[in-house]
């Protein structure tokens, strides 16, 4: 790995803490940065950035950033920023995983896993997926921001994002973007998987999903057991679906309820241009 963090702390009042691991280039798993244990990052004002990143020419089942331990970084008002993005075989960009995992980040700034100029990607093959967060509990007293994209190449099946913790609370706003234009396979741009996400206050809920020209059947969106609530802002859903041959839902719905506002608007955009759908 290019680091591998197994309990122990960092503290930091108010300077910033960044790190960079890069995985060799290997046939066994090697993830660019790995967090286990009980490990903690932790800072007052200062600002966390972790970025992870496996090269070309790895072929294990091999993650940019995976995180498998509760609390791996909290903050009292700085921001955090998680980057994975992988080049072998397989893999998530970052995946953030495990049952009996919690995350309450303490901080009023905003948690940020990639960014719009630095997407996290998965791998060259199977289930590859751009953010894969799958734990018991998320809580953030900001905003909540993913750019995540599906694994590139001929085989891939994966999605940009797939939204599946237990249980998710945000202060602030809700930002989900997500893409599968690199996947050549069934995919989706934004997958609400499990799981109940709430945004509380005036906070907005804005996701938005785009695949890409390919011939598998894809969603922009889907809904499967998972769903997004808010109190009074407003939720906007974009689902965008490339030409494709197979066939094509910008938005997907299947569950009952997985959309609610108590006041806020609810709005729902889909554009299929495949041949159909």
């Amino acid at each position: 790995h290019g680091i591998h963090i197994f309990g122990g702390s960092f503290q930091s009042a108010s300077g910033a803490t960044t790190l960079v691991g890069t995985s060799g280039v290997s046939s066994a798993t090697s993830h660019g940065v790995l967090i286990e244990g009980d490990q903690t990052i932790t800072t007052i004002d200062g600002d966390i950035s972790i970025t992870g990143d496996v090269p070309s020419g790895a072929t294990g089942d091999s993650h940019g950033i995976i995180v498998e331990t509760s609390d791996p970084c909290t903050s009292t008002s700085g921001n955090i920023t998680m980057t994975g993005n992988t080049q072998s075989s397989s893999g998530n960009g970052l995946f953030i995983n495990g049952g009996g995992v919690t995350w309450t980040t303490g901080t009023t700034g905003t948690v940020s896993f990639g960014t719009s100029g630095a997407y996290c990607q998965g791998g060259l093959s199977g289930e590859s997926h751009g953010i894969n967060f799958q734990i018991d509990s998320f809580d953030t007293d900001g905003d909540l921001i993913m750019f995540g994209r599906a694994g590139r190449g001929a085989g891939t099946s994966g999605y940009g994002v797939i939204l599946a913790t237990t249980a998710t609370t945000i202060a602030g706003n809700l930002n989900i973007t997500g893409d599968t234009t690199d996947d050549s396979n069934s995919s989706r741009g934004v997958s609400v998987l499990a799981g109940t996400t709430t945004v509380t206050g005036s906070g907005t809920i804005t996701l938005t999903g785009t695949t890409g020209a390919n011939t598998g059947g894809f969603y922009g969106v889907s809904f499967d057991s998972g769903k997004l609530v808010s109190d009074t802002g407003d939720i906007t859903i974009t689902g965008t679906i490339g030409t494709a041959t197979s066939p094509q839902v910008g938005i997907y719905m299947n569950t009952v309820d997985g959309i609610e506002s108590t006041s806020g608007d609810i709005i729902l955009t889909g554009n299929a241009s495949g041949t159909t759908g």
